[in-house]
């Protein structure tokens, strides 16, 4: 017998039901102050008089029954009979002694008893086999159910005061627990329970091991007192008798929210251990089917999405082009490359360099605006673009302004490109018809793992299987919903496209003696006169747009700078404040395509609100199960 060694309930174990503070039934302080609000409600409804009597009522009667937990007990006696029945489960005979001590007024007319019906998600089928005073005389009493919780309310409407004995006996079955990391049974139980606001003077436990059983002690037990996760020690003496073993622990004060609690081992398999709900093949099986459903319609619509709403493959591989494909502006490019973030910002570019607008630079690192200068040789689109930008062309265009109209106009023109695309050949349109009927049976299976999961928890029957289940229907349903929006998937031509933009990404990045000899090699179509500085400006000049497209506008920038001065010219579409360097053309231009890029972002978006949660944890309360709680009533 080693009573400083502390048996600690094994990890995966529920939280315990004796921190569980039972509602209170009958007239409880807050029904007792709410019944008072509605009182005083309806004596101002019907008249003065009432009120008048309502105030002028002493106090302490008006207050009388809002105190009834100010009380306190003078003891509390446990005294716990073990055997094991014929069906080789615990049985547990309690006789509980509460001594209460009441004020000398209309307060109280006796207590209320909590006791746990539930222990480690099996019933404990609890039965009241009789409450007396401390003379054995009868004490009238009434159950009621609250959730996992019997309640039991102790006498009359009449009230008590003073010293008031109850006496409550019960019988419970399968109490004792198979704990995994002490590899033992264990009777670990708590009273009177962490659910009382009054204290104890003195509290105790007695627990008697019937004689069939006590050669199944292991001989490791211990008692703690306190909080919730307290692990102070009490003293637990044990001692043979006619009548088997006796653990008594001794006497201890315990306060309000406190309690006992005692562990007590026995050679593994000495109980059988009672039949779980969630331990019901139903609840296996069925989680295990709907997820796999589940799982098997997110499939198919994998499927769908990487089989038959694929983008064409195209050529397969990618060879540097130094131009781009014909007649298409740079948001229907940004929308084929996948780049449509930056398509806009691109697209003022390239309308910059044909001599459509000119951009400004500011006095400020990132105040740019915009001047309108021709509409001609331009698409639509492009027309609509610019029409947006400039609603009053003889008004410049600040970027570091956010306009609603114009984020809306431009958030219109991104999606009219991929329907460009569409127009052109380049994407194709699909069915989603199957896609949608495989989202509807994933959402009746999301819907069966919701309802499954109440009734398993509602049965205590909850397991991880189905919490599983719960989250795999939701999560399939939510991704099904997703896949099932039909995309436009790009057609052979389209394909073609992308891979002519991705070989201009490729070029982009070539180093400059590498671009040079492709585009004066035999197969290359167009010759450039290395020694003309001015054919040079505008070879790479062109090409700025799709660097800006492809992320690549800071180096492709430095390098239009260089060819400038070379040249001895400026841009003619990009105005400065500063006397033109490469340099500072590289840097400044890098930033205003950033703040194009970021307020076009701003544009296209609205703004909103995100909130962050957090999460709460907890212990043991007492440790073991019993328990609950009660108080006054």
């Amino acid at each position: 017998m080693s009573p400083g060694g502390r048996v600690r309930a094994p990890a995966g174990t529920p939280p315990r039901l004796g921190r569980v503070k039972p509602r209170r039934r009958r007239l409880s302080p807050v029904r007792a102050r709410s019944s008072r609000v509605l009182l005083v409600a309806l004596a101002l409804a019907v008249g003065a008089p009432l009120v008048a009597t309502l105030a002028s009522t002493p106090p302490a009667a008006a207050d009388a029954r809002t105190d009834v937990s100010d009380f306190t007990f003078a003891s509390f006696d446990g005294d716990y009979t073990l055997s094991r029945g014929g069906d080789g489960q615990a049985e547990l005979r309690a006789v509980e002694t509460f001594v209460a001590e009441f004020p000398e007024s209309d307060q109280n007319k006796g207590i209320i008893r909590a006791i746990p019906d539930e222990f480690d998600r099996a019933p404990l089928h609890t039965e009241i086999v009789s409450v007396t005073d401390a003379d054995g005389a009868p004490v009238e009493w009434e159950t009621d159910r609250d959730g996992d919780f019997l309640e039991l309310s102790l006498g009359t409407d009449d009230y008590v005061r003073g010293t008031q004995s109850y006496v409550i006996t019960y019988t419970q079955r399968g109490v004792v627990g198979a704990y995994r990391d002490t590899r033992s049974d264990e009777f670990y139980w708590d009273a009177p329970g962490t659910g009382w606001d009054q204290p104890f003077a003195d509290a105790s436990m007695t627990v008697r091991v019937a004689p069939d059983i006590a050669d199944a002690l292991t001989g490791d037990g211990a008692c703690y007192r306190g909080d919730p996760d307290d692990s102070s020690p009490c003293d637990l003496s044990q001692a043979e008798d006619a009548d088997g073993d006796v653990f008594t622990t001794s006497s201890v004060p315990v306060q309000a929210r406190q309690t006992l609690t005692v562990a007590i081992g026995f050679e593994p398999g000495t109980f059988v251990q009672p039949a779980r709900p969630g331990e019901a093949p139903v609840f296996s099986i069925v989680p295990i089917v709907l997820g796999a459903l589940s799982a098997a319609g997110l499939g198919a619509l994998l499927w769908i999405r990487l089989r038959l709403w694929r983008d064409h493959p195209g050529r397969g591989v990618i060879v540097p082009q130094y131009s781009a494909p014909k007649q298409m502006n740079l948001l229907l490019a940004g929308d084929l490359a996948g780049r449509a973030a930056s398509s806009m910002a691109a697209e003022i570019v390239s309308l910059a360099v044909r001599g459509k607008l000119r951009i400004v630079d500011g006095p400020g690192k990132k105040d740019y605006s915009l001047q309108y200068l021709d509409d001609s040789a331009t698409d639509e689109q492009e027309r609509r673009v610019l029409a947006a930008l400039f609603p009053d062309r003889n008004r410049p265009r600040e970027m570091k302004e956010v306009d609603p109209a114009l984020g809306k106009a431009v958030t219109a023109e991104l999606a009219s490109a991929k329907r460009n695309a569409l127009d052109l050949g380049l994407r194709r349109s699909v069915s989603s018809g199957r896609a949608w009927i495989i989202v509807g049976a994933l959402a009746v299976l999301g819907v069966a793992g919701i309802v499954f999961f109440g009734v398993a928890y509602s049965q205590r029957a909850d397991n991880g299987w189905s919490v599983a289940a719960l989250f795999v229907t939701g999560i399939a349903l939510l991704a099904g919903i997703v896949l099932a929006i039909a995309p436009k998937p790009l057609t052979a031509t389209g394909a073609d496209a992308r891979d002519e933009l991705l070989g201009l990404r490729d070029y982009l990045a070539l180093a400059e003696q590498d671009r040079f000899r492709m585009l004066q090699s035999p197969d290359g179509a167009e010759r450039v006169d290395l020694g003309d500085p001015g054919q040079l400006v505008r070879v790479t000049e062109r090409l700025l747009p799709f660097a800006v497209l492809w992320g690549v506008e800071r180096e492709w920038a430095k390098e239009l700078g260089i060819r400038y001065e070379q040249a001895g010219s400026a841009p003619s579409w990009y105005a400065s404040n500063t006397p033109f360097q490469a340099a500072m053309f590289a840097n400044a231009f890098s930033g205003f395509s950033g703040s194009a890029s970021s307020t076009s972002a701003s544009w296209s978006t609205s703004g909103g609100a995100s909130s962050s949660g957090g999460s709460t944890g907890g212990g043991f309360a007492g440790g073991g199960g019993g328990g609950g709680g009660g108080g006054g009533r």
